[in-house]
């Protein structure tokens, strides 16, 4: 009788443990498909820093999102949205509660960190490597280890965030273009709705300010280059310059390029551009 009792109070000891397990089991992936950061307030966020081993940005939000540290340059609206969306959305598969050294997921000290600023918010953010399959992401936050999955990878290209636009003056307010190609060059004036060059009309000139103006950055990099531009474009309005400055196309048949309006050298991917900065009179 003894034993029965026993073994009844055993298989209801476990049976408690069992339920309790499960309703703790239950109770964190509840929890866990919820975003660590789905209550951040972006509205409030005047500061954004973001830096790994190499490279630290500081973008401030005053009308527009400038990066201001280590240059001042024009943020990529699109990309900074993108970064509040992803943390907003970032999912949190699970809480890694048992390990030795958070070295061993990327943090020594992380791989990137983001750190958000303003108005009674102050938030670090740190992300470590990737899972092991590659699916997901080690994050450190507030002194706890987590697995997330997002579509953050973006951000661990921290150039992304620049903005890729080399023109930024208003193509209606445009008044006075010089193209150098090559050897020749091409003193252009606009009058009314027409742009002349040696006092002739040029033809659809409306239409190549348009394939200028698409030109854009696909890559930053951090060459130097030491020779004559082989293609040269100056834009003038009544308040402000934009100079371009294309070398050459060794790498990855994209051009090597500078302007006035971003800091260092970055690529064009375009197959056409003899064409686009040849001008002809009408």
């Amino acid at each position: 009788m003894k034993r029965l009792k026993s073994i009844i109070i055993l298989f209801v000891f476990f049976l408690v443990m069992l339920i309790l397990s499960i309703m703790r089991l239950y109770n964190q992936k509840e929890t866990e498909k919820k975003s660590l950061f789905d209550n951040l307030n972006v509205a409030n966020i005047s500061q954004i820093e973001l830096i790994d081993s190499k490279k630290h940005f500081i973008i401030t939000n005053d009308n527009e999102w400038r990066i201001v540290y280590p240059f001042k340059e024009l943020a990529a609206m699109d990309k900074v949205q993108k970064l509040f969306s992803e943390l907003k959305k970032l999912k949190l598969i699970y809480t890694i509660t048992n390990f030795s050294k958070v070295e061993d997921y990327g943090f020594s000290p992380y791989v990137l960190r983001i750190k958000l600023t303003g108005e009674n918010l102050e938030e670090t953010i740190d992300l470590g490597f990737k899972s092991v399959d590659e699916r997901y992401r080690y994050l450190y936050y507030k002194n706890k280890l987590y697995v997330v999955e997002g579509d953050i990878e973006f951000l661990f290209d921290i150039d992304s965030i620049r903005d890729t636009t080399i023109f930024d003056i208003n193509v209606d307010k445009i008044n006075s273009i010089v193209v150098v190609n090559k050897n020749k060059k091409y003193n252009i004036i606009k009058k009314g709705e027409n742009y002349y060059l040696n006092g002739k009309v040029i033809s659809n000139f409306n239409e190549k300010l348009i394939d200028i103006y698409s030109l854009n950055i696909s890559d930053f990099i951090e060459s130097k280059v030491n020779k004559k531009p082989v293609y040269e474009v100056s834009l003038y309005s009544d308040d402000k310059t934009n100079f371009l400055w294309i070398y050459d196309n060794d790498i990855e048949g994209k051009w090597i390029a500078k302007s006035s309006e971003k800091n260092g050298y970055f690529l064009i991917e375009n197959d056409d551009l003899e064409n686009i900065l040849t001008i002809k009179e009408k």
